[in-house]
């Protein structure tokens, strides 16, 4: 639920600057065009393997310390992350 509601604030505040700048000015990656192909991965993904692949744990080790996370908290993470980027860089 979470990357289709990242991608969806893409499209919105893409709306939002172009109602207030009165122009559309998409670089070349951004979270309309971008979104919607991860968006289309991700449904694509859950229809040849199922939903259960998201709470597969992943083991990540990072500066010395060992994380063990499900596919879906390292999904919410990136999402987050890329759309403070993308505020921060408007």
């Amino acid at each position: 639920m979470f990357p289709l509601l990242s991608s969806t604030q893409s499209f919105y505040f893409s709306t939002l600057e172009e109602y207030y700048t009165g122009g559309l000015f998409l670089g070349i990656g951004n979270g309309v065009t971008d979104g919607s192909l991860a968006i289309i991965v991700l449904f694509c993904v859950a229809g040849f393997f199922g939903t259960e692949i998201f709470r597969n744990m992943v083991s990540i080790e990072l500066a010395g310390l060992s994380f063990k996370l499900t596919v879906v908290e390292i999904m919410a993470f990136l999402m987050v992350v890329s759309q403070a980027i993308a505020v921060l860089m408007k």
